[in-house]
C-alpha cells in the first residue's frame, strides 16, 4: 500500500530500490578498491616521517652552510676584543657580498623549512599519523636557529684575523 507518493513504508513496492538491487553498501569487504582511510605508501606513519626528513635535513644543510659561511666570513672581523668581534661586510669585495647573501639566503630557507617540518610534525602528533616521528621533528627542528647561529660564530671566532 502506497500514500501516493511512490513510497510504500511496508516495504512491498517492487519498484523502490533496495540493498539487494544493485546499491553499493557503505562497506563490501568484497570489493577492493581504494578507500579514503586507507593508508599511503609510506605508511600509517608517513606525515611525521617526512616531517623527520625535513627537519634532519634542514638541520644537517643549516650546520654545513653555518660553517663555511662562518669560516669564510671570520677574515672580515674588525674590532676584535676578547669575547667580541663587529663584522664589516663593507668593503668592496665579491667574497663580502657573496657571504652576505648567503647567510640571507641560508636564514630564509632554513627557517622556512623549518617551521614546515615543526608545523608537519604538530600535524602528525595530532592526527596520530606517526606521533614518534612527529615529537622527534619538534625537538630537532626546533632549536634550528640557535645552532645555526652558534655554528656561524663558532666557525667565524675560529678564522678571525690575529
Amino acid at each position: 500500500m502506497t500514500d501516493g507518493v511512490g513510497y510504500d513504508p511496508t516495504g512491498t513496492d517492487s519498484a523502490l530500490p533496495t540493498v539487494d538491487s544493485g546499491w553499493p553498501s557503505a562497506y563490501d569487504p568484497s570489493d577492493d578498491s581504494p578507500r579514503l582511510t586507507e593508508t599511503t605508501a609510506l605508511g600509517r606513519h608517513g606525515l611525521g616521517l617526512v616531517a623527520l626528513v625535513v627537519a634532519v635535513f634542514v638541520i644537517v644543510a643549516t650546520v654545513v652552510a653555518s660553517v663555511v659561511i662562518g669560516g669564510l666570513g671570520g677574515q672580515f672581523a674588525i674590532d676584535r676584543t676578547a669575547d667580541s668581534f663587529t663584522y664589516n661586510l663593507d668593503v668592496d669585495s665579491a667574497l663580502a657580498h657573496s657571504l652576505s647573501i648567503a647567510t640571507g639566503w641560508q636564514y630564509i630557507i632554513g627557517t622556512a623549512l623549518g617551521v614546515w617540518a615543526i608545523v608537519q610534525g604538530i600535524v602528525a602528533i595530532a592526527k596520530k599519523r606517526g606521533r614518534l616521528f612527529g615529537a622527534l621533528t619538534i625537538v630537532i627542528a626546533a632549536p634550528g636557529p640557535l645552532i645555526s647561529v652558534v655554528v656561524t660564530l663558532g666557525a667565524a671566532s675560529q678564522n678571525l684575523p690575529r
